[in-house]
């Protein structure tokens, strides 16, 4: 029912649909809370309410265990992250971005024993510093926290993330130099550091090249100094990918999830 024009409430009876395997109400004119109702449908995989007028903060309740696909991504909803989305370990895709979420990032969402493929905290109003706490084997491909009121460091644990590609930390008040530590990260394709505090110089020692797959590298507004140098200059191969192609693949990688026995197509 994704991309239509309902309107209204969801209604709460829909928990009562306790085989319930997918939700997609994406791209409506909903509104209202989310009912807690729907955390009895305890088979649901994919849960997506994304590009909606839902409003409230996000019911713990609906974080059900069997979630592979979580996303309510564009839609009004304020309060902390519930801490129910640690213990939904199948998930591998957590989207709530383009919302007005606060407090701060979750360290067990961070620390999780399998985190997900990609996470989403874009356009919210968090704060505080990122844990530092992603654990070796950690299968993240896809980071994004831009436009927050994040501080401090970027996390040096993130080198244990070895498949990721996309790391957004645009608009945000960190605080840091060239995050050189990561260069073994040679999956990655896009960085953006743009419009924070980092500063020094833009350089690696001893390395000649590093990120053989970097697209796009923004380090705009920034405080950074000394000369540029071609460490990080996307080689020819890469850039004949181009902006809009890295686009295509980040989307086709933000949901290119698989799940068993569920179809995610409209």
């Amino acid at each position: 029912m994704s991309r239509n024009n309902l309107q209204g409430d969801i209604p709460p009876s829909l928990g009562n649909c306790k085989i319930l395997q997918s939700l997609n109400l994406a791209g409506n004119n909903l509104k209202g809370n989310i009912p807690p109702s729907l955390g009895n449908c305890k088979t649901l995989q994919f849960f997506d309410l994304s590009v909606n007028n839902f409003s409230g903060s996000l019911p713990p309740q609906v974080i059900g265990l069997s979630l592979v696909v979580f996303s309510i991504e564009k839609n009004n909803i304020h309060g902390r992250i519930p801490l129910s989305l640690c213990n939904a370990t199948k998930l591998d895709i957590i989207d709530l971005g383009g919302n007005h979420l606060n407090g701060t990032i979750p360290h067990c969402l961070i620390a999780m024993a399998s985190t997900p493929g990609v996470l989403d905290l874009s356009g919210n109003n968090i704060g505080g510093n990122v844990p530092n706490e992603f654990r070796k084997g950690c299968r993240l491909e896809m980071l994004d926290l831009c436009r927050n009121f994040l501080q401090g460091q970027i996390p040096r644990s993130l080198v244990n993330c070895k498949n990721l590609k996309l790391l957004d930390l645009e608009n945000n008040q960190l605080k840091d130099t060239f995050p050189c530590e990561l260069s073994a990260l040679s999956q990655l394709q896009v960085l953006v550091l743009k419009s924070n505090k980092f500063g020094g110089r833009i350089a690696c020692p001893g390395e000649d090249s590093i990120w053989p797959l970097l697209q796009i590298l923004n380090l705009a507004s920034n405080r950074f100094s000394g000369e540029i140098t071609s460490q990080f200059i996307p080689t020819r191969r890469s850039m004949m990918a181009g902006t809009k192609e890295m686009q295509l693949e980040t989307d086709e990688l933000k949901y290119s999830s698989t799940l068993a026995g569920v179809s995610i197509q409209d």
